[in-house]
This record gives structure tokens, sequence and C-alpha cells, in this order.
């Protein structure tokens, strides 16, 4: 069913969250190029869809939804979108001739990308305010669910083309929750790894732990995240666990922008 621009814009909090969730993870993939544009502006007209209350809206039809939306939950980006001179509804007009010429000729321009992913990013802002709950918003709402985890028999290699490849700056070890901590491979240690010793082709994470490994607090999936972010020694990033022991998930400062 359809509503009118006036009623049908509103999102509730669990599917903005979910929506924001997908279309961070189709501009990250569209940015190091795991994921094309189609991608992307198919994330973006989902958005739009669900604030048109109408699963075959277009970004045409949506149109007035969505910029009530945005001027109600991200109102400085209706003037600067971040891109110089470009408002917000020039950048959605923009963008919409750019799902056109990809749905129908299959078309993908350097300059299309740059608005869809600014648009994105306006849109993402909006739906994080949407998102939030007050002070209720629990970790499980903003992780990345299931993360790729490290093990100690996987090369160095083999791990950091892990990391590039999905611009991960962490990742949990595969056994190393307990006690209210968890080991995970850091980037930057990684890094400092392969400029400082020149570790062979073989070298495994078994052999250099102490070297690209920090350790990071555990949180319970259900905990709220002011809770976790206020007080002396609270940081990010952190995994999340399930029980002691389970990780299920793993927020970075990337997830809470």
């Amino acid at each position: 069913m359809t509503g009118s621009p006036e009623s049908a814009y509103r999102l509730v909090p669990l599917q903005a969250r979910e929506l924001r969730g997908d279309l961070r993870r189709a501009l990250t993939g569209f940015a190091n190029g795991n994921g094309g544009l189609p991608v992307l502006l198919h994330q973006i007209e989902r958005v739009a869809q669900a604030l048109a209350h109408n699963p075959k809206a277009t970004l045409d039809g949506a149109r007035a939804q969505v910029r009530r939306f945005v001027g109600d939950h991200a109102p400085s980006r209706v003037d600067d979108t971040g891109l110089p001179g470009v408002g917000f509804a020039t950048l959605y007009e923009k963008v919409r001739c750019a799902r056109n010429d990809v749905a129908h000729t299959g078309t993908e321009a350097a300059l299309a990308g740059r608005w869809s992913a600014a648009l994105a990013i306006v849109t993402m802002e909006a739906l994080a305010v949407a998102a939030r709950v007050g002070k209720h918003l629990r970790v499980c709402d903003v992780m990345v669910s299931n993360p790729t985890c490290a093990h100690g028999w996987q090369s160095l290699a083999d791990l950091r083309r892990t990391m590039l490849v999905n611009d991960y700056s962490c990742l949990p070890t595969a056994d190393g929750a307990k006690d209210g901590r968890c080991t995970c491979v850091d980037a930057e240690r990684l890094a400092r790894h392969f400029l400082l010793n020149d570790p062979p082709a073989h070298a495994t994470l078994d052999d250099a732990t102490g070297s690209v490994t920090v350790e990071v607090p555990t949180v319970p999936q259900h905990t709220r995240v002011r809770d976790h972010l206020v007080g002396p020694g609270r940081r990010l990033p952190f995994v999340v666990v399930a029980k002691p022991t389970e990780i299920v998930g793993i927020v970075t400062a990337f997830d809470l922008l």
C-alpha cells in the first residue's frame, strides 16, 4: 500500500538500522571494488521503497518521501551534500537519472558513481538518526554480524589480503574470546610487522601473534552502546559475544559513524 508524502516516510528504528547496514555494505563494496554501481543503486532504491511504503516504488515516485525524510533527520544535508554547489534535490535528480541509465543501458560513468556515493552517505546519516532509540541502542543493533575470524594456521600474507580486500581494520581470532577480552589481528600492527620484519611467505599468525595482535573488550550482544562506551577503559573496537566465548559480531568506530 502506498502513502502520502506527509505520512508514509517514517521508519521504525529496526528497519532503519537494517537498511543502513545494507546500504553501508553496498557503499563499502563499491568503494573498494567488490561491488558495482548497480548494487549501490539498488540499496538506495530499497530505502526509497521503504520510505514510500511501496516495494515497487522508483526513485522518481518516492522523491517526496526521501526528501522529507532527509529534511527531518539530516536537515543540514539538504543544502550541503558534501559535493560543492550540489544540493540534495539536484543530487537526487542526478542519481535518479543514473539509476535509469544503468537499468536500461548498463552504462556506468565515473560521475554517476560519485553522485551515488554522495547520496548514499547523506541517506546513511539520516538513517542513523532514525535508527537511534535514545539511550537504548544496543551493540547488536550496530555490530557487523558473524565477522571473519583469523586462525593461527593462516599465513600473514593471507590475513593481509583478507583485510585489504574487505577493508577490515580488526580481525578477531577464532579462539580469542575469554575472560572479557578477545585477541584480534590489528591492521596497524600487521602493517608494522611487514615493514620492519619482512616475514617469509610461509609465516603464520601463530609465528607472530604477539607482534600483530591486540586485546580488545568483549561485550554481551544486548548491552547498550552507551553503557559500554561511557567510563574509563571503554574503547573501540570491541567484540560482541552471545556467550562468554561465542563471537557473534564486532563493532568498530566506522559502525558508529
